[in-house]
């Protein structure tokens, strides 16, 4: 990915330089949060977001996030294969089944964004593991909704796994729920929301006209394969109950209440558990059901394949867009408000102090969208409030049915064509009425120290 990025590192998505971002302010501010003295909820993986921190303070976020999620996948592959130990799974198809879980969660893909979805792959099956076995372990359990909130999914089946020693159920249950419910609670002190702001806007809650059971529809349209694969593992069930029941109430929890998709990363988490799942079921089955069980392995293929392959190009528009805006505002002065709806490398490479209008950095605009009630005039009155007279936005930022539009006051300076983005979405740079021709300069004197590979700044 590096050759796609002008030979630097960088990341596939957006989302991994928002936990440098918050880690960046809080080693130079002392703000746990997107905007240096608003600290709030803003990653939806505090575990990450902390072990990040040491790597910022050293000078070296993007590489500590990097080598973390290396890491991650090397624990996955060593909780699986002790998993599988466990239940009598000889060298060989021990082997196998390893195999099958770097390619299919994709372990490579998931390592390079330099997020968090290994490590929560990780905890899950640890935990999941010794709950199968009928035993508890509280750490696993507190640390897994921390990684993401998903993992109380993951906790949920644990206790089920354990109903039979209630005190162990009871503990693992209060283990997942008591530093979540700790870390929601200073985020409402400091004027947020119970879980993390990313998690409710990206639920589909932001959308409060939707029916409940429209993520699901999306999420069973979206990935056919894991409806298809937790009926496999119904089918699968006899050699290993346990883990099957494990397996398909985490993909049926995930596919009903949670997301999928967008790189395959949300549902990683289980579709390791469901490899892991098949390969403590394959001694005892015979050769129709190994037939299905190499079915599986099919099904999940194509969106292991589609992950890989789509993450070059991801990098290389992440590159061109997110991070040369990020180097553009760095010219800026610190603390200058800016209004935007990109919070990760454009926060991260510089000093300004964002309007987050997708509300992730932005307490008032979250709350806005989740009512549904953050329209033009909203967008006006929270600018006005903050003092921005510059915002950066995508194109889908500019009207119904995707985003609010710019309020009247504003206007459109300067659009960014990017080949990889379409021609209504691409990125906009709206001055303040009086502002036009102080930012057109700035444009112009800026976008001479472009990559070469990084197409200029054109007129709207």
């Amino acid at each position: 990915m590096r050759a796609a990025c002008g030979g630097e590192l960088c990341f596939p998505l957006d989302d991994a330089w928002i936990h440098l971002a918050i880690a960046r302010n809080l080693v130079e501010h002392g703000t746990w949060g997107l905007v240096p003295g608003v600290p709030g909820g803003s990653t939806t993986s505090p575990l990450w977001t902390a072990l990040i921190v040491p790597w910022q303070a050293a000078g070296r976020g993007p590489e500590g996030a990097l080598g973390m999620g290396l890491l991650s996948g090397a624990l996955l592959l060593a909780a699986a294969d002790r998993a599988l130990r466990v239940e009598g799974l000889a060298a060989a198809p021990r082997l196998f089944t390893l195999i099958a879980l770097v390619l299919l969660v994709p372990v490579p893909a998931m390592a390079l964004l330099g997020m968090e979805h290994l490590l929560h792959a990780a905890l899950a099956l640890g935990l999941l593991s010794l709950a199968v076995q009928g035993r508890s372990a509280l750490p696993l359990a507190a640390l897994l909704p921390l990684a993401r909130p998903e993992g109380l999914f993951a906790v949920a089946v644990a206790g089920v796994l354990l109903r039979h020693r209630p005190a162990a159920a009871l503990g693992t249950l209060a283990a997942g729920l008591v530093p979540l419910g700790l870390y929601g609670a200073w985020s409402v002190a400091q004027g947020w929301f119970w879980l993390p702001a990313p998690a409710l806007l990206k639920s589909g809650l932001a959308q409060p006209d939707a029916a409940p059971w429209d993520r699901a529809l999306d999420n069973l349209r979206a990935a056919p394969a894991l409806a298809l694969a937790a009926l496999a593992l119904l089918a699968l069930g006899r050699r290993s109950p346990r883990w099957s029941l494990a397996a398909t109430a985490c993909l049926g929890l995930q596919l009903g209440l949670a997301r999928v998709g967008w790189l395959s990363r949300y549902e990683a988490w289980t579709v390791a558990l469901t490899v892991v799942a098949a390969g403590a079921a394959w001694p005892g089955l015979g050769r129709l059901p190994r037939l299905l069980a190499l079915a599986l392995a099919l099904l999940l293929a194509p969106r292991a394949w589609r992950a890989s392959a789509e993450q070059p190009d991801r990098a290389a528009m992440t590159w061109r867009m997110h991070v040369q805006l990020g180097r553009f505002l760095s010219t800026l002065p610190p603390g200058t408000a800016v209004g935007g709806t990109e919070a990760g490398a454009p926060v991260y490479l510089s000093s300004v102090r964002l309007v987050d209008l997708a509300g992730l950095g932005h307490a008032e605009v979250a709350r806005q969208r989740l009512a549904g009630t953050f329209d033009a005039d909203a967008v006006g009155r929270v600018l006005d409030a903050e003092g921005a007279d510059l915002v950066t936005v995508f194109g889908w930022f500019d009207g119904p049915p995707h985003g609010p539009g710019m309020p009247p006051g504003w206007t459109l300076v300067a659009r960014w064509p990017d080949p990889g983005i379409p021609a209504d979405s691409q990125l906009g740079f709206w001055a303040r009425q009086g502002q036009e021709e102080g930012v057109r300069e700035r444009l112009r004197a800026w976008q001479g120290t472009l990559p070469g590979s990084v197409r200029p700044i054109a007129p709207p």
